[in-house]
């Protein structure tokens, strides 16, 4: 048996892990929130290993990933249903515990799906505290109309002049800093995943996208408080999601707080539907 640590996985071990993901997906009736379609294949600079492979021979006996912000990582893992109540989730989730007691974290989380009993159990044994809930939110796409633009209203993607209004947000809305100059560096260098929606060349609301296959993940979705309750944001995610479509991507999904009434009202209008509830527990 071989414990390994990787900042990113081979092809190999991503289909070994995808294969184990579906497979305790389909027996559990789950919907294993892994990270495992966002870039497995590229090395984030974060302080500790993202991935968390237990081997034995060639078969993947379990998996951990860490994703979430700098500030506050998120846990989670997989054990396979063969080689459960041997003590390897314990020994996984320690040592991703302990890679991400560095400076700069605030809090660590484990992310555990409301619907998944045994993982339940498995942090009631860790005397864990539930921090929030997320409901995942579900479009299919195919059906979307091209919206019309009131005037003076861009849609685009963003610039690095868009930097500082993005940090902002995100500080404001998601209590996530930005830093403001490498900001501005990754919208030089990759500005796509960034749409933003402005109001006389200013910067009104913005999201970020993340593709993978043939679904796509909206990320940070925020308007600015002055500019709320005026439709601004049902058009900028109606102009992405019909963008999305024509791209040929199937289905958008996305997350928000189980405590955010106004925002999931505004996702359900849009046709979005909850297919799971995650919760984030305090490790």
């Amino acid at each position: 048996m071989h414990f390994l640590r990787e900042r990113a996985l081979t092809p190999e071990q991503l289909a070994l892990a995808s294969d184990l993901q579906h497979t305790i997906n389909q027996q559990r009736g789950l919907d294993l929130k892994l990270g495992l379609d966002y870039e497995p294949f590229v090395t984030h600079e974060t302080p500790w290993h993202r991935h968390h492979l237990i081997v034995e021979g060639t078969q993947l006996i379990a998996y951990g990933s860490i994703l979430g912000a700098y500030h506050m990582p998120e846990l989670n893992l997989m054990v396979h249903p063969d080689h459960r109540r041997q003590g390897l989730a314990t020994r996984l989730l320690r040592q991703m515990v302990q890679e991400c007691q560095v400076r700069g974290v605030k809090k660590v989380l484990g992310i555990c799906e409301n619907a998944s009993a045994e993982g339940q159990l498995f942090l009631q044994k860790w005397n864990t505290t539930l921090d929030f809930a997320e409901h995942r939110m579900v479009r299919s796409l195919g059906d979307l109309q091209r919206p019309e633009w009131p005037q003076g209203v861009t849609i685009c993607m963003a610039t690095p002049e868009d930097a500082e209004s993005i940090a902002e947000g995100a500080l404001q809305d998601f209590q996530f800093a930005l830093d403001v100059q490498d900001l501005r560096r990754e919208l030089e260098a990759e500005p796509e995943p960034h749409k933003v929606l402005k109001i006389r060349g200013k910067t009104v609301a913005n999201l970020r996208v993340f593709p993978a296959s043939t679904r796509a993940g909206i990320y940070a979705f925020r308007v600015h408080p002055a500019h709320r309750r005026q439709g601004l944001g049902e058009l900028l995610m109606l102009q992405v999601m019909h963008d999305l479509q024509e791209e040929g991507y199937q289905q958008v999904w996305l997350e928000v707080n189980s405590q955010n009434p106004p925002a999931i009202r505004l996702y359900q209008k849009l046709g979005f539907e909850t297919t799971v509830t995650y919760g984030y527990h305090l490790l």
